[in-house]
């Protein structure tokens, strides 16, 4: 922000046009003579600095070579040299970019802590080779003092490259998701129209079924089914309705003795009147016997129960024609069932079509909810917002107004 004032203040400077591309280049070029000072005494320095862990290597590889009487401090210096000078030898002089050199002192104060830093054990064991672990520690000491003052120059030039690079890359990502998230849009809309036409012929080809002389015929036959079992449900009813006498019936076979056939008969007709009637015997000889008991005073019920089982025998005719006429309904239902068969492979075929249709039509639900999610996140990448910021940024190191250019291979 100070550096924005300060050149509001100055004599108005033409500003500096560089394609995105071109833009380290530039920076590098503006801030060369900074970025050659401190590259060279950076260089000079981590060479001393590697040129200090060789030497502290020697150190190491003296101590190592010496022996003690006890067997057991031997074996613990030998693992402390082994793990120093691994550290040691993973000290590599860097390429001279502001994140590598940053890399190179984090790993230097890392192996400098790994070697002073020894364990309470090792502490205990080396005492035999203090004179050399005295020597080790005084050279860890001048690397550490040169560390510390390589730390301390200014890196800011190398670090404003640096910023720009990762500003750069990251607008580099943004261009790369948006011309990826614009492709896919359009082929999600593409396969959202191939999909919403496919789900329009098929549903030519449903209507064509579903009016086609075999599936009304087929519709006319489910219709007549229906009402057959409607009208046979209406004679089990009724049935069910005149023959409800299960109390007599039970009062009946534990009062009067009769033949165990007819107990199975009565038993069945006290389950399920209906079904016993138009499945099984008829019940007029269970009535005409129980009848017969009344009369001769081997059984009885009260007036009302009486009334009903006289009720049933006027009717039986009646009941039994019933009974005829529902065996007729169900040998016709059972041709109507039968003539349903041949409609089932276009029925089958409807049905395919239908859960076709289904499964496309939330595929392209899916499609555009996923469509709109991605251009939801199309929307909010704002290239212009950031390449504003890295001028800014680039402005401030340089001193300058600029204004970066995208070329048209970066849109």
């Amino acid at each position: 922000m100070l550096s924005k004032i300060k050149r509001l203040f100055k004599k108005e400077e033409k500003t500096s046009e560089i394609g995105f591309d071109n833009l380290a280049d530039f920076l590098e070029s503006e801030l060369n003579e900074k970025i050659t000072d401190i590259k060279s005494k950076t260089e000079l320095q981590i060479d001393l600095i590697i040129n200090e862990f060789q030497n502290l290597k020697k150190i190491i590889d003296d101590m190592e070579g010496k022996k003690s009487n006890n067997m057991f401090a031997d074996n613990v210096k030998n693992r402390f040299c082994a793990r120093a000078k691994n550290g040691i030898e993973s000290i590599k002089k860097p390429p001279l970019s502001y994140e590598k050199i940053m890399n190179f002192f984090g790993d230097a104060d890392n192996v400098l802590k790994d070697i002073t830093n020894i364990s309470i054990t090792e502490f205990r064991h080396m005492h035999e080779f203090k004179d050399d672990m005295g020597i080790v520690s005084a050279k860890t000491r001048v690397i550490a003092e040169k560390l510390g003052r390589i730390k301390k120059e200014d890196f800011s030039s190398l670090k404003k490259i640096y910023d720009a690079e990762k500003n750069s890359e990251k607008i580099r990502n943004l261009i790369l998701l948006k011309k990826n998230l614009v492709m896919e849009i359009v082929l999600d809309e593409k396969e959202i129209v191939s999909l919403e036409e496919e789900v329009k012929q098929k549903k030519e080809e449903l209507d064509k079924i579903i009016n086609s002389r075999e599936m009304l015929a087929m519709e006319q036959t489910n219709s007549e089914i229906k009402e057959i079992e409607n009208r046979m449900k209406s004679i089990e009813q009724r049935v069910a309705t005149e023959l409800g006498i299960a109390r007599i019936l039970k009062k009946f076979i534990h009062t009067v003795e009769i033949p165990k056939h007819d107990i199975n008969v009565i038993e069945k007709y006290i389950e399920n009147p209906a079904e016993a009637f138009l499945r099984g015997d008829t019940i007029r000889n269970i009535i005409e016997n129980i009848i017969d008991s009344i009369e001769k005073n081997f059984f009885s019920v009260d007036e009302k129960e009486e009334e009903k089982i006289f009720d049933i025998m006027r009717k039986i005719d009646l009941v039994e024609s019933m009974k005829k006429h529902y065996f007729e309904m169900e040998m016709e239902l059972n041709e109507k069932i039968s003539a349903l068969h041949s409609y089932e492979n276009i029925n089958d075929k409807k049905h395919m079509i239908k859960k076709e249709i289904d499964f496309i039509e939330k595929e392209i639900i899916k499609l555009k909810s996923r469509k709109i999610e991605k251009e939801e996140e199309l929307n909010s990448i704002k290239i212009d917002d950031e390449i504003r910021l890295l001028e800014n940024f680039v402005s401030d190191a340089i001193g300058r107004e600029v204004k970066i250019i995208l070329q048209n291979n970066n849109l």
